[in-house]
Parts: structure tokens; C-alpha cells; sequence
């Protein structure tokens, strides 16, 4: 399962904050999601920090820890899911001219490799599994996150004291200095008509779901001053609509046969006969 949390201080921002200690006790509220590991990075000039609990599955080795930093160096993630054609993107990084000298079999590094040739965005449109993601990248003193086409991985983020934060689960906050439990009015509104906070919203105040399908900058610097605005990269409702403006639908036996062979290709990737 693993958990992921961290947060970013404004430059404006003249608290006194641990970083370490502060982002270990936000992934300690989450450990129940990843026994096996945990590790913490952070930077005290760029006030960013980010820490990892993990479930070891692929790669059971120390190779698999988080957090982990990409060949060149430009990138660190924490990272939570499963890259389901992995494999595939290492043929296809190879195949592209991208030298890599794998140090483990972790899809982790896999999805770090891909983002250091790649980019963020080229990356997103080539991997397919279940994931949430926090990556800083030390060239641009930038941190990206990103969830899955359809928010398998919980991934909460929003300001707390002028510092931006992140986190696999809400109850991380609680352990953020000066978090107030303020519930929001409109999605209690919405639990208690609809038994679920729909869409971005979270039961806190100031504290946001990122959604599906979609990923989020963060500049270092001066956080309050940003406009934290999600930007998608998949949409179901785009796909839908681009093949019925070339009248392309497939028939009901088609979908089916065309999903019966997804889900066993997939299985076969996951466990290889």
C-alpha cells in the first residue's frame, strides 16, 4: 500500500520547524500503510520535505527504500502504487537511447527514469497502474504531484501556516505544527446528504482530495502567493467524446473482447506465467 507526506515552508515564513522530525511524525500517523521501511529527505535552504512508509512488493531489497533519487540526480520521489507495465518502460527506455544502469527491480526507479527522460507530463501519458506520487525536482526547485487516471491512490494536499503540505492520508496533518481541525461546512452538507465528500473537497477546511487523472505544481518560494490549480492529463469523458466525433464507438462485443484482453495482458504482467 505505502504512505507518502511532506510539505514545503514559505520563504516569508519565520517559524522554527524540524524539518526531519516533523515530516517523520506526519508519515508515522500512516505507518499502518507501509511496516517494511521508512526514510525521510529534506532540504533546509529550500524549506522542503518529504517522507516515505513502505510495503515492500517488487523488490524486496534495500534497492526498493524511498525516498529515492533519479540516476542524474535532478529528481527524488516518494511514491505510492504499482506501474503496472514497468517492464515495458525500461525496453522502451533503452529502446529511446536512454542509458540506464538499473541498481534494483523496483517500479519505482522504473517511473524515476521515466520522469528524467521524459518529463512529468510525457511520463503520465505512457504509464499505466494505480499510483500517488510526490517528486521534487532539484533543477527547477519544483514539487509535482500526481494521482492515477482513476484516483485508486488516496493523495490530500493544501496550506497549513503558509506551508504547503501533502499527504496519503488526512490524519498526517493532525501531526503538522499548528493544523486546526476545521471542518468545512459545505462538504459536511454533502456527507451527510450524499454519505461521501465528493469531487476536490475534504471534511478539513483548506484541505483538498487532488483528482483523478490529474497532477499539481508547486513552486518553491513564496506558497501563499501561488494558485494551486490541478492540471489534468486524462480524462475519460475526453476519450469518450473524441471517438464519438469519429463516430468510432465499438460495439458491445467488441468492449468486451477488448477488455477481456487488457485484463489478461495486465495479469500476465503482474504475474508472468
Amino acid at each position: 500500500m505505502c504512505g507518502i507526506a511532506g510539505f514545503i515552508q514559505s520563504q516569508r515564513s519565520n517559524i522554527n520547524i524540524n524539518y526531519n522530525v516533523v515530516a517523520s511524525e506526519m508519515a508515522r500517523a500512516i505507518q499502518h500503510r507501509g511496516p517494511d521501511n521508512k526514510g525521510v529527505w529534506f532540504d533546509n535552504v529550500l524549506k522542503v520535505a518529504m517522507a516515505y512508509q513502505r510495503l515492500a512488493v517488487l523488490d524486496l531489497t534495500e534497492n526498493g527504500n524511498q525516498p529515492m533519487k533519479s540516476q542524474s540526480g535532478r529528481w527524488i520521489i516518494v511514491y505510492n502504487g504499482e506501474i503496472y507495465n514497468h517492464l515495458q518502460l525500461r525496453k522502451d527506455l533503452v529502446d529511446a537511447g536512454f542509458k540506464v544502469a538499473w541498481k534494483g527491480f523496483s517500479d519505482t526507479e522504473t517511473l524515476l527514469a521515466c520522469i528524467d527522460f521524459w518529463g512529468i507530463e510525457k511520463s503520465l501519458s505512457k504509464i499505466t497502474g494505480m499510483f500517488a506520487f510526490a517528486i521534487w525536482d532539484n533543477k527547477n526547485k519544483k514539487l509535482y504531484l500526481a494521482r492515477d487516471r482513476f484516483g485508486e491512490k488516496p493523495l490530500y494536499y493544501g496550506l497549513i501556516n503558509n506551508h504547503f503540505v501533502f499527504a496519503s492520508e488526512i490524519k498526517s496533518f493532525k501531526n503538522f505544527p499548528g493544523f486546526k481541525k476545521k471542518i468545512d461546512s459545505e462538504s459536511l452538507h454533502d456527507y451527510f446528504s450524499l454519505n461521501v465528500v465528493p469531487n476536490h473537497r475534504c471534511i478539513y477546511k483548506g484541505i483538498f482530495k487532488l483528482p483523478a487523472g490529474t497532477f499539481l505544481q508547486v513552486h518553491s518560494g513564496l506558497i501563499e502567493n501561488q494558485n494551486f490549480q490541478p492540471k489534468e492529463y486524462w480524462s475519460i469523458k475526453k476519450l469518450i467524446t473524441s471517438h464519438e466525433d469519429n463516430q468510432t464507438l465499438p460495439s458491445e462485443y467488441e468492449i468486451n473482447k477488448t477488455t477481456e484482453k487488457l485484463i489478461e495482458k495486465q495479469v500476465l504482467l503482474d504475474f508472468p506465467v
